[in-house]
């Protein structure tokens, strides 16, 4: 899921300056210093999020080492593969303390629950939504504890713009070129 959510980000962004593992979602880097580092990834060999840390998956910071806000953003992440997926995905109720961000991913591989297969692929989704969207539609009765986005409006949340949230908690301002070198 990671490694789609990086090749994703990097075909859309010309500013993408390092990999997944120097950058979380990677417009974190913005100011062209490869930052946002990923703090729970072993040994920076591949993504993992550490099973002793229930309730997130990522940590993002800010990508200027040399601002020491010590502010950061938790982050869970739950993907579906298929295309024919309910929109759904689960999150336990005791987990909204440890996270601040849930990206929900939709791979959309192709069709899983319809007869016939794998066709109507398309491209990935990613739903980066606060922890008061998912306590405000957070069906607990519901066995799965799960919420639920189809018919929800979601679209300020969707790729980029879900991305954006991010950023702007981290207090990381859009890339600008500056005039005065031009």
């Amino acid at each position: 899921m990671v490694q789609e959510f990086a090749r994703w980000y990097d075909s859309t962004h010309e500013n993408f300056t390092g990999g997944i593992i120097s950058a979380l979602p990677c417009h974190l880097t913005r100011s062209g210093i490869p930052g946002a580092r990923l703090l729970d990834a072993p040994e920076h060999s591949h993504v993992q999020g550490s099973p002793n840390n229930e309730g997130y998956d990522l940590i993002c910071i800010h990508p200027d080492p040399m601002r020491q806000s010590g502010k950061h953003v938790r982050i869970q992440a739950k993907s579906r593969y298929a295309t024919d997926c309910d929109r759904s995905f689960p999150v336990k109720e005791r987990t909204f303390r440890a996270f601040d961000f849930l990206v929900a991913v939709f791979l959309n591989v192709g069709q899983f629950f319809r007869p016939g297969g794998a066709g109507e692929r398309s491209d990935p989704e990613f739903y980066t939504l606060p922890l008061d969207f998912i306590r405000q539609h957070h069906n607990k009765t519901s066995s799965w504890e799960e919420v639920q986005l189809r018919g929800l409006p979601v679209e300020e949340y969707r790729n980029e713009r879900g991305f954006e949230l991010i950023a702007k908690e981290l207090e990381i301002p859009y890339p600008s070129r500056d005039r005065s070198d031009a």
